[in-house]
C-alpha cells in the first residue's frame, strides 16, 4: 500500500495458520484488494476469509497474476462439471467452494505436470475447450465487473486489455439504464485512455483521476517548471497511446484475433443484455481510429 495514502485501495490480512502438529502457530501478512478477493473468492464459490486469503497469499508468493489464476481455476472447474476434462487431466477434483482443492491446482499451475496445466499456465483453454466460458479478452482474466458494453469493449481496445486503462465499467455506470452507442462509446474510451497515460506518467494515482484534472495537471507541472499547455498535456497523451499500440502492432497483435467470451452476452449485464453487433460495430472503428494515431503520433522509424 501506498504511504499514508487516504484511499486504502490494498489491504492487509493477518492469515494465522498451523505447523508442527497443530502445535505451532505462524501469523503471515497477506495483501488483499477488490479484484483477487473477487477472482479467488466469489469467482470460484469461496465464502470462506481464510481460505481466500490462502489463494491470495499463494498467488503473491508465485509471482501469479491472482485474477488470471482466479479466471483459469473457474474456467477449469467448469470445465471438469461439463466432462470436457477429467481428472487425468486435472489431478485434483475442482470444485466451488473448495479452498483447499484449489491451492493444490496453483501448485499444479506453477510446476506444469502436465499439458493440461501448461496451457493453464499459458492462460489458454485446454485444447481449446470451453472457450465460451474462459473469462478472459485478448489473454487477461476480466475484473470483477458485467456493466455492460462500455466495459467489454473498454477492455478488448485498452493498450494493455485491463478495467482500468480507460475504465469502461466507469462510462456503463454513468449511464445505467441508458442504452449505449458504440462509435461514441469508443470516442469516450480512447479519450479517457490518452488522458490516464498522462495521469500514470505524472505517478497520479487513478482513484485520484477526478481531482487531479487536466488543469490542475497542468498548474501541478508548472509549479516544477515543466510548462505544458492544455493541448501540450493532449497531444502528449495521444503519442503515449500510440507508442503502446505501435509495439503491440510490432509484436503481432490483432484486432481481428480479439475473442469476446459468449458468456459475456448470454449474461444480463447491469445495462442488461449486451448485443454482439453492438461490440462488433465498436471494434471495427476502434482498429480504424487506433491505427489512425499510430500512424499520426507513432510512425514507424
Amino acid at each position: 500500500p501506498c504511504p499514508l495514502c487516504p484511499i486504502g485501495c490494498k489491504h492487509v490480512a493477518m492469515l494465522r495458520g498451523f505447523f508442527a502438529d497443530e502445535h505451532e502457530v505462524e501469523v503471515v501478512e497477506a495483501g488483499y484488494d477488490y479484484e483477487p478477493v473477487y477472482a479467488l473468492g466469489s469467482n470460484l464459490g469461496i465464502d470462506d476469509p481464510a481460505g481466500v486469503l490462502k489463494l491470495c497469499l499463494l498467488c503473491d508468493s508465485y509471482g501469479l497474476d491472482a485474477m488470471m489464476t482466479g479466471t483459469m481455476l473457474a474456467w477449469a472447474t467448469e470445465a471438469y462439471e461439463r466432462n470436457l476434462v477429467g481428472l487425468e487431466e486435472t489431478l485434483v477434483e475442482p470444485r466451488w467452494g473448495d479452498a483447499d482443492g484449489y491451492v493444490e491446482m496453483v501448485k499444479h499451475i506453477v510446476d506444469m505436470p502436465n499439458e493440461f496445466y501448461v496451457s493453464m499456465a499459458q492462460g489458454r483453454a485446454y485444447r481449446g475447450l470451453g472457450e465460451d466460458f474462459l473469462m478472459t479478452i485478448g489473454g487477461v482474466g476480466l475484473a470483477g465487473y458485467h456493466t455492460g458494453l462500455a466495459f467489454v469493449v473498454g477492455t478488448a481496445i485498452g493498450a494493455r486489455h485491463s478495467h482500468v486503462s480507460n475504465a469502461g465499467y466507469s462510462l456503463d455506470q454513468r449511464h445505467l439504464g441508458e442504452p449505449l452507442d458504440p462509435v461514441k462509446t469508443v470516442e469516450t474510451l480512447v479519450e479517457e485512455e490518452t488522458w490516464r497515460c498522462i495521469l500514470e506518467s505524472c505517478g497520479v494515482c487513478l482513484f485520484a483521476r477526478r481531482v487531479y484534472d487536466i488543469n490542475l495537471v497542468a498548474e501541478a507541472l508548472a509549479k516544477l517548471g515543466l510548462r505544458r499547455s492544455i493541448e501540450e498535456l493532449k497531444e502528449t497523451g495521444r503519442r503515449i497511446y500510440a507508442l503502446k499500440y505501435r509495439f503491440k502492432l510490432r509484436e503481432g497483435f490483432s484486432f481481428k484475433n480479439l475473442k469476446i467470451p459468449a458468456r459475456l452476452f448470454e449474461t444480463p449485464s447491469a445495462n442488461g443484455r449486451i448485443e454482439p453487433d453492438d461490440v462488433k460495430k465498436a471494434l471495427e472503428v476502434a482498429e480504424h481510429r487506433i491505427k489512425e494515431m499510430v500512424e499520426k503520433y507513432a510512425p514507424a522509424m
